[in-house]
């Protein structure tokens, strides 16, 4: 079995706090500049031995005002990425 490519696009994200120390994006803010918020619909432990996906949290996310689904993932040590073409 071949390789799998890695499809992971760095992203900024602005995030928040709570008091549980529970990490929660608020907004990504492409390479380009553009700034799109972010609403949390599900957080869970990344569990996947994929090399192209993450090993911390993974984020569903609703973002932007079209509220497109998307996979948000926080690696160790605090990277954040998304798939390239949208994908989980």
């Amino acid at each position: 079995m071949g390789r799998v490519p890695d499809r992971r696009v760095f992203v900024d994200v602005e995030s928040s706090c709570d008091r549980h120390g529970r990490v929660m994006p608020t907004c990504i803010v492409w390479e380009d500049g553009r700034r799109l918020p972010v609403r949390v619909v599900s957080r869970s432990p990344a569990r996947t031995e994929r090399p192209d996906c993450a090993r911390g949290v993974r984020y569903t996310v609703e973002v932007g005002p079209g509220r497109a689904r998307r996979t948000l993932w926080l690696d160790p040590p605090g990277l954040w990425h998304v798939l390239a073409g949208g994908g989980t």
